[in-house]
């Protein structure tokens, strides 16, 4: 036969068991919620952040390398209208239109 001590400190042991279960599900349900209403209210996570810090340096990077060639860039052989070079701002028009 079981011992009423025996018996009481199983049921005691499943109930912790339990109440940890619970405690794991309660809190994974509140940080979907939390993530939910972050996502919704137009937060990014820390992954998304530094892919889109990954590609804008990306991008500036070529730039650099584009306005470094133009810079290098050698003139056109003149013709009867008059010499013509190579533009070596490319995004000179972007600089000076100050409705941008």
């Amino acid at each position: 036969m079981v011992e009423p001590a025996s018996a009481a400190k199983h049921v005691v042991e499943a109930l912790v068991g339990w109440a940890r279960d619970e405690t794991g599900r309660v809190g994974e349900r509140a940080s979907e919620n939390m993530s939910a209403l972050l996502r919704e209210l137009g937060f990014v996570t820390q992954s998304e952040h530094e892919d889109l810090e990954l590609r804008v340096a990306q991008l500036e990077h070529r730039i650099r390398l584009l306005e470094q060639s133009a810079g290098n860039a050698v003139a056109f052989p003149a013709e009867e209208s008059g010499p013509r070079t190579v533009e070596t701002a490319p995004f000179a028009a972007l600089q000076d239109d100050e409705s941008l």
